[in-house]
Parts: C-alpha cells; sequence; structure tokens
C-alpha cells in the first residue's frame, strides 16, 4: 500500500494495475482497502477534504487486487 509501513514498494492503484498486467494478469479489480485518512492534525484533514481528488489514493494503507492470469 502507499501508506503501508511494512513495506518497502509503493504503489497506487494505477501503477499496481499496470504493473500486473504488464507481468501477463488481467486485473479484475482493484481498490483501496485500510482506509487511513483520518488525522488529529487539522491541517491534514482540511487538505483531505479540499483535495479530495488529488488525494484519493493517499488515504489507504493497502490496495487489494484481484487478477486472473490471461490466456
Amino acid at each position: 500500500g502507499i501508506r503501508d509501513r511494512t513495506h518497502l514498494r509503493f504503489f497506487t492503484i494505477k501503477s499496481i494495475r499496470r504493473t500486473i498486467e504488464e507481468s501477463g494478469f488481467s486485473v479484475v479489480k482493484a481498490e483501496g482497502i485500510n482506509e487511513a485518512w483520518y488525522s488529529s492534525s487539522v491541517i491534514l484533514r482540511v487538505a483531505y477534504r479540499l483535495f479530495a481528488d488529488q488525494l484519493r489514493e493517499t488515504k489507504y494503507r493497502q490496495i487489494a487486487v484481484v487478477a486472473k492470469l490471461r490466456r
């Protein structure tokens, strides 16, 4: 996920789709999970509300993907 501290590689939904499709799979579904946009910082909460479209993919800790092998 984009903010998962246990991973060494960071992906957006767009980049994980591209990586999986370049590996010979078709992505059936990809979506962010474990939403973590809430912060005790008022500035961050306001930023997420004002720039929701630009920050859409940063509010998830992980991305769940369902893919199948292309034939």
